[in-house]
C-alpha cells in the first residue's frame, strides 16, 4: 500500500436487505456513489443471516464482483458464533457437534477461496468455536491454500452466471409486513443433540422469494455464480452467458443502455417480477417494454402465481396471493403458464441474438434457464 493506510466501511447489503420485507427502513443503500466516490479500499459485511445454516450455503452480502472491478477488497465478516445459541433462539442452523462446526467453516472459507476474498473469522478474535484440535487443523490448511494462491497467482474461477440485484428496488415496493410458508419441512437440534421437526416459519410475501431464497437455488445451480450491483452494470457489465435481474422492478435510464447493450450480444437475460414496472414517469406494462424490449399484459384480479409447465409439472413460489402480476403478450416459446391460462413463464428473442426469458419468480426457471445455457 505505498504507507498509506487502508480504509473500509460497512456497506453495500444489496444482496440480503430484500428479504426483511422492509429495506426501505435501511441506510444500506446508493451503494454505486460509495464505489464511485474511491473513499474505500474495502468493504464489509456478515454473510447472510438466513443462508448460514447447516446443509445450505454461503451467501455473501455484497455484490462481490462489482466490489472486485472497482478495486474494493471483499470482506465477509463469518461470524459463526450465531451456531452456538440453542433451537428455539437460533434462526440460523445450530451445530451440535465437532463435524457440523468444521463443516460450515469449510463451507464458508472455500467459498471466500474460490472468490479470492480474504478471511475475515469473528470467533478467533471473539474466542468462541476454534477451540478444539480440528478447527485448528482447519485453519492450517486454508492459510496454505491462500498463501499458495497469493505465490502462485493461479486463475480466477471463470463464472459464467451473473445475479444483477437493484439498490433502488427498496424505492419500488412498498414495506410487505406479511410472511408466508411454503410448507417446506426444517429440522433443527436440541441441545441434547435429539432432531427437532418443523415447518418453515416463512419468508417475506413476494420480495423474500424471488430474491434472497433464489440466492440458494442458484447456488445449487452447478456452476459459478457472480453477484452485480445493476446501477454499475452500464460501467461493468461483464462477459457472462446468463444475466439474472432478480428484482430490477425500477426502471431508470442507466439500466435501459446498460440492458440495450447486453441485447445486442449473444447472452440470455433472465427477467423476474415485474422488471422495469415502475419509473418516475408512472407505473405501466410500457415501461416494463422500454426496459426488456417484451411486451407485457397486465393480469386481472389478485391470485397465487403458481405455473404449470410444459410438461405439466408445477412450480413457483405457493403464496396466497400477488397483485399486480403479468403475463408474456407475444412469446417465442411458453413454458409455463398460470392457473387462468396466461403465460407466466416464456422465452422471446430480443435484440441481436440474445434470449430473453422472464418468469414471475425465480424459484420456477433454475432448472429450465440451466439447460436453455447448456
Amino acid at each position: 500500500l505505498g504507507g498509506r493506510k487502508p480504509v473500509g466501511t460497512y456497506h453495500g447489503y444489496t444482496y440480503f436487505l430484500g428479504s426483511t420485507g422492509n429495506w426501505q427502513h435501511r441506510g444500506l443503500f446508493a451503494y454505486k456513489k460509495v464505489l464511485d466516490s474511491g473513499a474505500v479500499d474495502f468493504v464489509c459485511s456478515p454473510q447472510g443471516y438466513s443462508k448460514r445454516e447447516p446443509g445450505s450455503h454461503f451467501a455473501d452480502m455484497k455484490p462481490f464482483a462489482t466490489n472486485r472491478r472497482h478495486g474494493v477488497l471483499n470482506a465477509t465478516e463469518n461470524d459463526m458464533r450465531t451456531h452456538n445459541s440453542p433451537p428455539r433462539t437460533n434462526r440460523y442452523g445450530q451445530t451440535v457437534c465437532e463435524e457440523h462446526t468444521v463443516m460450515c467453516f469449510r463451507r464458508d472459507m472455500a467459498t471466500e477461496l474460490c472468490r479470492r476474498n480474504p478471511f475475515y473469522y469473528y470467533p478467533i478474535a471473539a474466542g468462541t468455536s476454534v477451540q478444539f484440535p480440528a478447527m485448528a487443523e482447519e485453519g492450517r490448511i486454508f492459510r496454505t491454500l491462500g498463501q499458495y494462491l497469493l505465490d502462485t497467482g493461479a486463475p480466477r474461477r471463470k463464472a459464467e452466471i451473473a445475479l444483477v440485484a437493484s439498490d433502488r428496488a427498496c424505492v419500488s415496493i412498498p414495506v410487505i409486513p406479511k410472511r408466508v410458508s411454503s410448507g417446506e419441512i426444517i429440522q433443527a437440534y436440541e441441545t441434547n443433540g435429539v432432531v427437532r421437526v418443523g415447518r418453515q416459519n416463512g419468508r417475506t410475501l413476494l420480495s423474500g422469494d424471488i430474491f434472497v431464497e433464489g440466492l440458494d437455488r442458484w447456488a445449487r445451480a452447478g456452476a459459478p455464480v457472480d453477484y452485480l450491483l445493476a446501477e454499475d452494470l452500464k460501467d461493468n457489465p461483464g462477459d457472462y452467458r446468463l444475466y439474472v435481474f432478480v428484482n430490477c422492478h425500477k426502471r431508470t435510464p442507466a439500466l435501459v443502455r446498460a440492458v440495450e447493450k447486453l441485447r445486442a450480444r449473444d447472452c440470455t437475460i433472465l427477467w423476474t417480477y415485474a422488471p422495469g414496472f415502475v419509473s418516475d414517469e408512472g407505473n405501466s406494462v410500457d415501461s416494463m417494454k422500454a426496459l426488456t424490449g417484451m411486451d407485457f399484459i397486465r393480469c386481472e384480479g389478485r391470485f397465487n402465481p403458481e405455473l404449470t409447465l410444459a410438461d405439466g409439472t408445477k412450480t413457483g413460489a405457493v403464496t396466497p396471493g400477488v397483485e399486480p402480476l403479468f403475463a408474456v403478450a407475444r412469446p417465442d416459446e411458453v413454458l409455463g403458464r398460470y392457473a387462468n391460462g396466461e403465460v407466466g413463464f416464456a422465452a422471446v428473442k430480443t435484440g441481436r441474438s440474445s434470449l430473453s426469458l422472464v418468469t414471475v419468480l425465480v424459484s420456477a426457471p433454475i432448472q429450465r434457464a440451466a439447460t436453455v445455457l447448456s
